[in-house]
């Protein structure tokens, strides 16, 4: 007796070959929020599903190729870098790949788990436990990485804070992929850290589509846009020193987000399934709390920088 197998229907869409770990990138997705704000279509640009789980890849790739078409590093190099999580990871898979020695310069905020995956890399984790006079690290951090610049003269500091390739990064890429697939965004917001993206999706915005409102999302207590300095609960958003790119952001609106915000956003986010870190939660707290008080018609887009699980291990919201 003969039976009927269903073959499903393979997919239209080319598969990925890669020679590299870092090729393994997956920037187009795209995820519709229904609940947030009922009636408005808002759209989450989804940038965590990589090989190193957040946009900061794409940051990663910009400054170290660019580095090495200028022949500031080659093989055998040793890169330096300040981050609290992200951009370090991403760092250290593409040093682990090519063969470059990287120095983490983190603090108490990385995440034991982004921590335990950096060093196995073989990168070399430094964290720096004293607090600036913001109540933040990075002053810490930063200060650090001139002491190793001065102790290892042949060390590289890829600089996200004031390197032209943060941004470009975004310019050439977020940007573009995201008016190419979508022509009724009226709204974007994008989340400040080191404003690499903001800076970068805002200029090519200004460029193509200026009638585009962009909205810079940041977190009490970051000094990034002039606000007064204090300690802040979650990483990735805010500053307690402004980057030197930040000068070079073009947007519309600004929304400062507390952490009491955030805290509920990552709560009704994860309830929902939507296992996205606190930077999305940031991001689309300031989405709801613009769109209870203006009309907010068109598409509304929101980047998602990265996932929930760096952060489980010790973030309860």
């Amino acid at each position: 007796m003969s039976r009927h197998v269903a073959r499903a229907t393979p997919p239209a869409r080319a598969p990925v070959h890669a020679s590299r770990p870092s090729e393994l990138l997956a920037h187009r997705m795209y995820l519709d929020i229904d609940w947030l704000l009922p009636g408005r279509q808002v759209t989450l640009k989804v940038e965590g599903f990589n090989i190193a789980g957040s946009i900061k890849l794409r940051t990663a790739l910009s400054m170290v190729e660019a580095a090495e078409r200028r022949g500031q590093i080659g093989p055998g190099s040793s890169l330096v870098e300040s981050s609290s999580g992200n951009l370090g990871l991403a760092l250290a898979i593409i040093c682990a790949e090519r063969g470059y020695h990287f120095i983490c310069v983190s603090d108490p905020k990385l995440s034991p788990s982004t921590a335990r995956l950096i060093a196995a890399t073989g990168a070399e984790l430094i964290v720096v436990t004293e607090k600036d006079n913001q109540g933040g690290y990075l002053q810490t951090r930063l200060a650090k990485i001139k002491e190793l610049l001065q102790a290892r003269p042949n060390v590289y500091w890829t600089n996200q804070y004031g390197n032209p390739d943060n941004p470009l990064a975004h310019y050439g890429g977020t940007a573009v992929e995201m008016l190419a697939d979508w022509e009724d965004i009226t709204h974007v917001f994008v989340g400040a850290g080191t404003t690499g993206t903001l800076s970068g999706v805002g200029r090519y915005l200004r460029e193509q589509r200026p009638q585009i409102h962009l909205w810079a999302v940041d977190a009490v207590g970051s000094v990034t846009f002039g606000g007064p300095g204090s300690s802040r609960r979650y990483p990735g958003l805010g500053t307690s020193v402004a980057a030197l790119i930040s000068k070079t952001c073009a947007f519309d609106g600004l929304v400062y987000v507390s952490d009491d915000r955030t805290a509920d956003m990552l709560s009704r986010m994860w309830r929902k399934g939507l296992m996205f870190g606190p930077s999305t939660a940031t991001v689309l707290a300031a989405v709801e709390q613009i769109g209870r008080h203006r009309p907010l018609g068109g598409r509304i887009v929101a980047i998602s920088p990265d996932m929930a699980d760096r952060y489980t291990d010790w973030m309860v919201p």
